[in-house]
């Protein structure tokens, strides 16, 4: 997906009839805020692997600062 100045990158997997969900997201700036954050790009990378209905998203890269 993409916006004017971001674009959301995601990959996983989601199994509706189990009601769950492996899934990884990755947000970028796009243009100059790009360039300038892209050496901490990482810290814009989520994960939801719980329910598909109610999804729990984290930070990848420090587990423990998610809800």
């Amino acid at each position: 997906m993409q916006g004017r100045g971001f674009s959301l990158i995601g990959a996983g997997r989601i199994w509706f009839l189990d009601d769950r969900m492996d899934f990884d997201i990755r947000i970028t700036a796009r243009g100059l805020p790009g360039v300038l954050i892209s050496p901490v790009s990482k810290l814009f990378e989520f994960r939801a692997d719980t329910k598909f209905s109610k999804p729990n998203w984290h930070p990848k890269i420090i587990p423990k600062l998610g809800p």
